[in-house]
């Protein structure tokens, strides 16, 4: 990385805020270099979010300063670190349709927002990414701990993960797959739809438990991010096995099997 074109000054004052507020030691300039950006990339975002949302409620005849000021207010999820951590692509029943409810009322009202409509194209990226860094292994027997969209839920509507298990399945991929939130519910409300449309025979693909699905695999797509996953995945993976981690275990460490991040 060509370290000259970055401010210097303001790198090393992004570098001093992270050791003042971590408590740890300064970063390396690389990830200072690169803060330096994302701070800046991140506040230009912010202000193409409100101004986006903006002209659509000028369209629709809302008021955008209390859209805002509303946004703004819940101090748990919006200006927090909440989904400020890389990981998967996002999925679920809420975030996917309010965006598509978005982009469908920004067209019919001919507002342009190409920051909106730019968010599940790259969510897409994002998992060809998690199903190229399976397929580059060159191994055929994958066990897939987790299924739903997020680690305790049992919901399968718009898994990112859904859609790998889909895409190995088309390779032609032997694969095994342990939830214990899903199991009970496969056959059950939105997710029986769910499994209709993408992946009928998901039933017979559901392990036992965690440690059949370690033992049978030899590359494991980590989705679940508890105690009793980690604590599984440090007991059982063997050296000559494959760990793709999409929700950070590997932080927790003593893993025998070879580690790959997802972006990391």
């Amino acid at each position: 990385m060509n370290i000259s074109m970055f401010g210097l000054g303001y790198v090393g004052a992004v570098s001093h805020a992270c050791s003042v507020r971590e408590g740890q030691r300064a970063t390396s300039t690389r990830v200072a270099a690169m803060g330096k950006h994302s701070c800046r990339n991140f506040h230009a975002r912010k202000m193409t979010f409100a101004n986006e949302t903006a002209r659509l409620g000028d369209a629709l005849g809302g008021d955008s300063f209390q859209v805002m000021d509303l946004v703004c207010r819940d101090t748990e999820s919006n200006i927090a670190r909440a989904y400020r951590r890389p990981g998967l692509a996002c999925g679920g029943s809420c975030l996917p349709i309010d965006l598509r409810a978005t982009r469908s009322l920004a067209k019919q009202h001919d507002v342009e927002a190409p920051m909106h409509a730019g968010i599940l194209p790259s969510n897409r990226a994002h998992i060809e990414r998690a199903i190229a860094k399976v397929l580059e292994t060159g191994k055929r027997r994958i066990g897939m701990i987790g299924l739903a969209f997020k680690t305790g839920t049992d919901d399968l509507r718009e898994s990112p993960l859904v859609l790998l298990a889909e895409h190995l399945i088309g390779k032609g991929l032997s694969l095994l797959v342990y939830d214990p939130a899903v199991h009970p519910l496969t056959r059950q409300g939105a997710n029986r739809k769910c499994i209709g449309n993408h992946i009928s025979h998901i039933g017979a693909l559901i392990g036992g438990d965690q440690e059949s699905v370690i033992a049978e695999s030899q590359v494991l797509v980590v989705g679940l991010n508890d105690k009793k996953t980690v604590e599984a995945l440090r007991r059982h993976a063997r050296t000559e096995q494959v760990v793709i981690d999409r929700v950070d275990v590997g932080s927790h460490g003593g893993l025998h099997a070879r580690y790959v991040g997802l972006c990391w």
